[in-house]
């Protein structure tokens, strides 16, 4: 039985901030470069000229607004609705090696797949694509308005727990509207939690890169259509050509060596509390000099049990 150790090292207490084992909840957000002209060019103004410098202003003009329209909906919903975005799957590929037999990271054209709340009366997902389409391609003389060189995008997924951890022990007494930096105006208040900030929270940073709407991930919608009709969820598909892993931040605990345990410092002391010969497990709040731990008797003593 090489895999344990002595009894005391399983009890609660006895090791603190080796690694927190609460459970994650994994969750996502998008982030759409709209800078970078020559990794987005569809967002950062390159496709944008193209529509209205180089193409026949009024031929073009329909092209250019539509794109601005999609444009600002993305951004929107990406911003302002986060939770359009219900799942994202595809992501798997993106951290599957197979051992470096392909030529580059993407070779076998993978999609991310964003599945959406089910759709609503403003056709949220179905607008949002029927905007991208009507501004890169002409399905009247079945030609690409933008070339492709123009349509690709630089995006990022971030992977992290998905709940917010009180920092503090002020937070609790916070009603639904108040400013968090309030919380500890009254009151003892302690920090906690410090390893699960927003600035310290465990994080993986993925960079999508050559990615290019696929139309064709919204036609499913139109499937099946009848007169007693259910709920259904878009999904809007992405292709990528290269990915890269380019930031990432760890547990605060995973390399710290440190045990400030009560449990261990009682060890160093006189007094065992887990000893079964003992009258009574016992411990003082504000330590004696033995590790914290007080005998019966002793004007510090404070019964836990």
């Amino acid at each position: 039985m090489a895999d344990f150790k002595r009894q005391q090292d399983f009890r609660k207490g006895s090791l603190l901030r080796k690694i927190n084992e609460d459970p994650t909840y994994l969750s996502f957000f998008l982030v759409f470069d709209i800078v970078s002209k020559e990794e987005s060019p569809l967002f950062a103004g390159p496709a944008m000229d193209y529509l209205t410098k180089v193409l026949n202003q009024e031929y073009a003009a329909q092209y250019a607004t539509a794109l601005d329209n999609f444009k600002k909906v993305l951004l929107k919903i990406n911003k302002e609705l986060p939770w359009f975005w219900q799942t994202i799957s595809g992501v798997d590929q993106a951290m599957t090696y197979e051992n470096l037999q392909e030529p580059w990271w993407g070779a076998k054209k993978p999609k991310l797949e964003i599945e959406c709340l089910e759709e609503n009366v403003e056709l949220t997902a179905i607008g949002l694509m029927d905007l991208y389409k009507r501004a890169c391609y002409d399905f009247v003389r079945w030609v690409e308005v933008i070339p492709p060189n123009l349509r690709h995008f630089q995006m990022q997924v971030w992977v992290s727990e998905v709940r917010s951890f009180q920092q503090d022990t002020g937070a609790k007494d916070l009603g639904f509207f108040d400013n968090p930096e309030n919380s500890g105006e009254s009151g003892n208040v302690t920090k906690i939690n410090q390893e699960l900030s927003l600035t310290a929270k465990p994080f993986i940073q993925l960079n999508f890169s050559h990615c290019e709407f696929d139309i064709d991930s919204i036609a499913p919608m139109f499937a099946d259509l009848g007169k007693n009709p259910e709920l259904k969820k878009p999904k809007i598909a992405i292709k990528w050509g290269s990915v890269q892993q380019i930031n990432q931040q760890l547990g605060a605990n995973l390399v710290t060596e440190v045990n400030d345990s009560p449990l261990t410092q009682a060890a160093q002391g006189d007094y065992n509390p887990f000893d079964p010969n003992a009258d009574r497990r016992t411990i003082s709040p504000d330590g004696d000099g033995k590790g914290g731990f007080a005998l019966p008797g002793d004007p510090t003593f404070k019964s836990v049990l």
